[in-house]
C-alpha cells in the first residue's frame, strides 16, 4: 500500500500470527493488522483497519488470551494522547468499534503502551504524564471490561519512557526506562494479578549496573588529597586518597547535590554544590582524616540554577564563586572562615552590563601576597566573548572590580607566588595571561593547543595545564615564561579536574568503564615533575641546539641538531632514537619522522606534507623533539615553523 508503514508488533495464538503496525497510507497515522500463517502465507492482504475514528494513532502493542487478540495504542481523537484498544478474534474480526479506552479519563498524556496475559485477563502498562511520570497498569477482562487502574507510586520519578511487561509463574513483571542523570537506564516491577505493584517506588535495577560518576574535583591537603564528585544515584561522594594514590577513605557528602568543588585550608577541605531539590548553594567542612562535619552550611537560598561553582581556600578563610543566572545576572562570592562563620555574605562582584547576555564559567584563586581572591569570569557581550576579573579580600570587601583580562571563554586561574596566571579558550587554541596580585595585566603567552575548558595550575618550576578534546583527555606543561616543556595524554575520558603540590599533581576525569560498571566512574592520576641529579652527558644533553633551515620556508625545510659532539669529538648521542612531531596551530598532529641524533647531525628533511601526503597550507606550525635521556626521563622541545606560499 502507498504510505509509510512502521512501529510493528505481533502475537500468537497458538494457530496464527497477527502483525499490528501503524500505517499512513490515509496521510496520517491509523492502526492496521494481518493474520500471518507459520509456513508465511498472510491471509490478510493489505492488512485490517483496526480504528474508525478522528485524529491520530501511533505506537501499537498486542497480546493474546482466550481467543482474542488484544491491540492497543496511543491515541490522539479527544485533543490529547490517551490509550486505546480493541480486540480482534481468530478470524481477523474487529469487535470493539469504537475502540475501548484503556487510561482514565484525563487532560493530560498517557503514552508507551505494553500488553500481556495471565491467560485470563489482560494487562496494559502505560507512563501517565501528569506531574510526576508514573507507570500505570489497567486490567482488562477478554470481554473489554476495565477492571482496574494501578499506579506505581507517587515516586518523584519526573522523566519514564517506554514500557513493556511479561507474565510468569502467578506475577507480571513490568520493565521502563528512567532518563533522569541520577539514574537514567532499565527499571522495573512486580506486579501481582490484581495489578498491584510489588515493589517500592526505587523499583528493581535491570539495565543500571552502575551509578553514573561526573563532574570530579580534586585538592591537596598537606600529604593527603581529597576526590570529590557527583553521583547520580548517590549525590555528593568523595574518596580520600594519601600521597602516592592510595585510598583511605570513602566518603558520602550529601544528596542529592549537582555541580561539586572543593578547596582545602588547614585544618579543613571545604566542599560546596548545588542542593538539586531546592536550588540552594551549600557546603561542608571535612576534616583532613575525611570526617565529615555534622553541620551543612547555608551559602546561598535564592538562586534557580548556578552555571558556575569554584571554591578556593588560603590564610583562614574560602572564597565561594558562582554565576547567578536570570535577570539581573551576576557573578557572586561568598567567604567564610575555616570554622563555618561567613564574614562576606553573597555580593555581586561582576558590574555586569545590560547589553551581557550570558555568563559563562567562573574561577577563583588565593594569594598569599594580600591574602586576598581573585575572581576571573567569561560574558558574551553582542556575541562577542570576554573575560573579566574582580578581586575580593580574605574576610570580605571588594579589592578592585572588573578588569577586562581579555576575549574568550572558560578561564582558570593559578598564582605562581608572584603573579596570576589566566589560561582560557582564544581562537583555536589557549591564551596565559599574567597579572600582578593588583589587577595590572602583564606578558601573555599563545598556547597552540585547543583543549576545551582547561584547567591550570602551578606546579614545581612550572605551569600545568589539561583539558579535554574529542573525547581524550590532555595536558600541557610550561615553563614559567610561558614555553611549552611538553604535551601528553592522559587518558579517554571527560570533566578532568587539577591539582598540584609542590611538583606533584593529581589528574581527575570521568571515563565510560566498560567492565563491571558499563558506566561512568571517576578515575584519577597522580604524577610529580621531579629533576635528576645532572651527569655530564645529561648537561650536554639539556644545551642541546636544533636549527630549521630556511625558516620560513616554501617547499621543504631541515631540522639538524648542531652540537651532539662530546669534547673529545665523539658523537655521544648516535644511538639514541628521535621522535619529530610537527602540530598544526589548533594542535592537530600533521606529521611525525622518527630519526636518530645521527642523522639529526647531517639534517632530517620536511617536505612539507602532512603523514598522507598532501601538502600542508600556508600558516604557523610547531615542531616538537621528543627523546629520552640516560635516566629515563622524557625532554621535549617546541620550535615555530613557518610555511610561506
Amino acid at each position: 500500500e502507498a504510505g509509510t508503514q512502521g512501529s510493528p508488533d505481533i502475537s500468537f495464538n497458538g494457530t496464527n500470527f497477527f502483525v499490528v503496525w501503524v500505517d499512513n497510507r490515509g496521510g496520517y497515522g491509523e492502526i492496521y493488522g494481518a493474520r500471518v500463517t507459520p509456513d508465511g502465507t498472510v491471509l490478510d492482504v493489505g492488512g485490517i483497519k483496526l480504528v474508525n475514528a478522528t485524529g491520530s494513532r501511533s505506537n501499537p502493542r498486542v497480546g493474546y488470551c482466550n481467543g482474542y487478540w488484544l491491540c492497543v495504542w496511543e491515541d490522539t481523537r479527544e485533543g490529547d494522547k490517551d490509550i486505546y484498544g480493541t480486540r480482534v478474534d481468530g478470524d481477523g474480526n474487529v469487535l470493539d468499534d469504537p475502540s475501548i479506552l484503556i487510561s482514565e479519563i484525563s487532560l493530560y498524556d498517557e503514552y508507551y503502551p505494553a500488553v500481556a496475559s495471565d491467560g485470563n485477563k489482560f494487562i496494559v502498562t502505560y507512563i501517565e504524564n501528569y506531574g510526576y511520570k508514573d507507570v500505570v497498569n489497567a486490567l482488562v477482562q477478554t470481554d473489554g471490561t476495565i477492571l482496574s487502574h494501578h499506579r506505581s507510586t507517587n515516586s518523584l520519578i519526573i522523566s519514564r519512557i517506554y514500557t513493556d511487561v511479561a507474565f510468569c509463574n502467578n506475577v507480571y513483571f513490568a520493565l521502563w526506562k528512567h532518563t533522569e542523570s541520577y539514574r537514567m537506564g532499565i527499571v522495573g516491577s512486580r506486579i501481582d494479578e490484581d495489578g498491584v505493584f510489588l515493589d517500592d517506588w526505587y523499583c528493581k535495577n535491570v539495565g543500571i549496573t552502575a551509578s553514573v560518576q561526573r563532574r570530579p574535583d580534586c585538592v591537596f591537603g598537606g600529604d593527603s588529597v581529597l576526590v570529590v564528585w557527583k553521583d547520580n544515584i548517590l549525590g555528593i561522594e568523595g574518596e580520600l586518597l594519601d600521597s602516592t594514590g592510595n585510598p583511605l577513605k570513602k566518603i558520602t557528602i550529601y544528596f542529592p547535590g549537582e555541580k561539586p568543588a572543593v578547596a582545602y585550608e588547614d585544618p579543613y577541605y571545604f566542599c560546596v554544590w548545588q542542593d538539586a531539590s531546592d536550588s540552594t548553594i551549600k557546603g561542608k567542612r571535612i576534616a583532613r582524616d575525611g570526617m565529615a562535619m555534622a553541620e551543612t552550611l547555608l551559602i546561598e537560598d535564592s538562586i534557580s540554577y548556578a552555571t558556575a561553582l569554584d571554591v578556593d581556600g588560603g590564610a583562614g578563610t574560602f572564597c565561594i564563586s558562582w554565576i547567578k543566572p536570570g535577570y539581573p545576572t551576576g557573578v557572586y562570592v561568598c567567604n567564610i572562615d575555616t570554622g563555618g562563620l561567613i564574614w562576606q555574605p553573597p555580593i555581586d562582584i561582576s558590574n555586569i552590563p545590560s547589553t551581557v547576555f550570558m555568563l559563562g564559567s567562573a574561577s577563583v584563586c588565593f594569594n598569599d601576597y594580600n591574602n586576598g581572591y581573585l575572581i576571573a569570569w567569561s560574558e558574551t557581550d553582542f556575541f562577542i566573548d570576554s573575560i573579566f576579573c574582580s578581586s575580593v579580600g580574605g574576610y570580605g570587601g571588594i579589592l578592585y572590580l572588573r578588569v577586562p583580562i581579555g576575549e574568550g571563554s572558560y578561564p582558570s586561574l593559578t598564582y605562581d607566588g608572584s603573579n596570576y596566571f589566566c589560561v582560557y579558550q582564544s581562537g583555536g587554541g589557549l591564551i596565559g595571561k599574567w597579572l600582578s596580585v593588583g589587577g595590572e595585566q602583564r606578558d601573555s603567552c599563545y598556547i597552540p593547543l585547543y583543549l576545551y575548558m582547561p584547567r591550570v595550575e602551578f606546579c614545581g618550576d612550572g605551569y600545568l595545564i589539561i583539558g579535554q578534546r574529542e573525547g581524550e583527555v590532555l595536558g600541557v606543561k610550561l615553563s614559567m615564561d610561558g614555553s611549552i616543556i611538553d604535551s601528553f595524554k592522559v587518558s579517554e575520558g571527560e570533566d578532568p579536574s587539577l591539582a598540584a603540590h609542590g611538583y606533584s599533581y593529581l589528574i581527575a576525569y570521568s571515563s565510560f568503564t566498560p567492565y563491571p560498571y558499563s558506566s561512568y566512574r571517576v578515575w584519577a592520576e597522580l604524577g610529580s615533575f621531579t629533576g635528576v641529579e645532572e651527569k655530564e652527558h645529561e648537561l650536554l644533553l639539556n644545551t642541546l641546539k636544533f636549527r630549521v633551515i630556511p625558516n620560513p620556508f616554501s617547499t621543504s625545510v631541515s631540522i639538524k641538531c648542531i652540537n651532539t659532539k662530546d669534547t673529545q669529538g665523539g658523537n655521544i648521542y648516535e644511538k639514541q632514537k628521535v621522535v619529530l612531531e610537527i602540530y598544526d596551530l589548533t594542535g592537530r598532529l600533521v606529521r611525525t619522522l622518527n630519526t636518530d641524533f645521527y642523522c639529526l647531525a647531517h639534517g632530517v628533511l620536511w617536505d612539507g606534507k602532512e603523514q598522507n601526503g598532501k601538502k600542508v597550507q600556508a600558516g604557523v606550525y610547531f615542531l616538537k623533539i621528543s627523546y629520552k635521556k640516560a635516566g629515563g626521563i622524557k625532554t621535549c622541545n617546541l620550535l615555530k615553523i613557518v610555511k610561506v606560499r
